[in-house]
């Protein structure tokens, strides 16, 4: 459910700038004023500079809520002029709960949050090196993706999931991964090199593409898949998650990472978009792993990849 706010921008507002809205009235009269609590963890916020300039939350639009007034932050890259009508939407979270009292009043402050089963499948065993195996480069440049579930120059994973970079040596080279999420999105995340520890990644990849370093690597570096599964479905907190199943039994608890909400957008050092779940149980493709969550809006692919 979402409420549109009106209003004339005052004075110029630059990229990075920002402005201010009271809080509006809620859906129903009878409700009253809103305030923070009716809109976090909400997502779905966009704002329409002029007549067609649109921008969304969190890439080209951030929202931070106040206690007495909404913050609105440009991140657009442009300049929205002093005079420019706009058009604020901002979301609350679940479906409106249309339930009425006797008296046929509408029950306050609720909304339907709808039950989801999230199934990750059995994600296979850890690979060191599927991705890209052991290579050394004398200069930044392009590194071969050779991993032994390579075909053709690139990698499927048979689930969405993370990558895990390590090196032989003391190599500290970026090396950036290319690919694709799940819903063939392209995406890329910098992974730095911490000599012979290993660096997990933050985002979920369904398939690698392309791999290339930043500076030299002397100490053969490898690729290979990691214990993070990614998600569907943003994911706006852990605590949405109502149960962990590990082959139909309740597991014990994993790690949650939310889905990003950071203003400016996703970029090649953030978390995942739609958030990920590191099972407690290491994947060896026998365990089934699935989620019970209840989430206010199931629709949600989050915000767009870097």
């Amino acid at each position: 459910m979402k409420i549109t706010i009106p209003g004339t921008i005052a004075s110029d507002v630059a990229d990075a700038g920002t402005f201010t809205v009271s809080y509006p009235n809620a859906p129903a009269p009878e409700l009253g004023i809103t305030d923070e609590g009716d809109f976090f963890n909400a997502t779905g916020h966009a704002i329409v500079i002029g007549q067609n300039n649109a921008f969304g939350f969190p890439a080209k639009l951030d929202i931070t809520l106040g206690t007495a007034s909404i913050t609105v932050t440009n991140k657009s890259g442009t300049t929205w002029a002093a005079g420019t009508s706009y058009q604020l939407t901002l979301e609350l979270p679940g479906k409106s709960a249309y339930s009425k009292d006797v008296l046929g009043v509408r029950i306050a402050r609720t909304a339907r949050s709808d039950t989801y089963l999230i199934d990750l499948g059995a994600p296979d065993a850890l690979i060191t090196n599927g991705v890209m195996a052991q290579q050394n480069r004398t200069n930044a440049g392009a590194l071969i993706v050779n991993g032994t579930l390579a075909s053709a120059g690139s990698v499927t994973l048979d689930k969405p999931r993370n990558l895990i970079a390590k090196s032989g040596g003391a190599d500290t080279a970026v090396v950036t991964v290319t690919g694709r999420d799940e819903y063939n999105a392209t995406m890329s995340e910098a992974i730095t090199l911490n000599g012979t520890t290993s660096v997990n990644g933050k985002k979920a990849f369904k398939k690698i593409t392309a791999i290339s370093a930043g500076a030299a690597i002397a100490n053969t570096a490898f690729i290979g898949t990691g214990n993070v599964l990614g998600l569907p479905v943003l994911l706006p907190a852990a605590g949405f998650v109502l149960k962990e199943l590990e082959n139909g039994t309740v597991a014990t608890a994993g790690t949650f990472v939310a889905a990003l909400r950071t203003g400016g957008g996703s970029t090649t050092t953030t978390a995942d978009v739609r958030g990920t779940y590191a099972p407690n149980s290491t994947t060896d493709a026998d365990k089934v792993f699935q989620l019970i969550v209840s989430l206010p809006d199931g629709s949600e692919r989050g915000p767009a990849q870097a």
